[in-house]
């Protein structure tokens, strides 16, 4: 009975605690990429395919639509970055352990520096997009212009333990 009536009082509070529009916020971590809060629940990774945040905006296309391209330019931009990083990573470290400066390290560095800056614009593109869809959601929020998910009761597991949450 006890167990219960604790359960009964967790869910109540949960209930009362939680805001009726869970807003979202994002913030940008120079190492650690974009993160996201709902709520002001504890703040979790984004990630390149953003399933997270894709599971939470159901109800909004526009939001969706943003979000797709927002994967779509992170992706983009690892491939460029990866390498880019790679062919300027190479000679400079080369360099600086001491082999001669060569003329391929010259062509490395000059492709690598390339392909960083073609990173850095399809991340630029990748986080306006992801500005967007989250603008648009959370002004759909306080509108009312997408539908709400129905009442439930979830609970989510994150790295860090768990959170109980309830919707109406």
């Amino acid at each position: 009975m006890r167990t219960t009536f604790a359960v009964l009082c967790a869910v109540i509070i949960t209930a009362i605690a939680a805001p009726c529009d869970a807003q979202i916020t994002i913030k940008n971590s120079i190492f650690r990429g974009w993160k996201y809060s709902i709520g002001g629940a504890e703040y979790e990774k984004v990630g390149v395919g953003a399933k997270g945040l894709r599971s939470e905006m159901q109800g909004c296309d526009s939001c969706l639509t943003a979000l797709s391209s927002y994967s779509t330019h992170m992706t983009l931009g690892l491939v460029a970055g990866v390498p880019g990083g790679l062919l300027l990573g190479w000679p400079v470290g080369a360099s600086i352990g001491g082999k001669e400066w060569t003329d391929a390290y010259t062509t490395m560095a000059l492709i690598g520096g390339s392909l960083c800056v073609v990173d850095i614009l399809f991340e630029t593109v990748a986080a306006s997009k992801l500005k967007t869809a989250v603008r648009r959601y959370n002004s759909g929020r306080n509108s009312g212009a997408h539908s709400s998910p129905p009442s439930s009761l979830g609970l989510r597991i994150h790295e860090k333990g768990l959170s109980l949450s309830y919707t109406w």
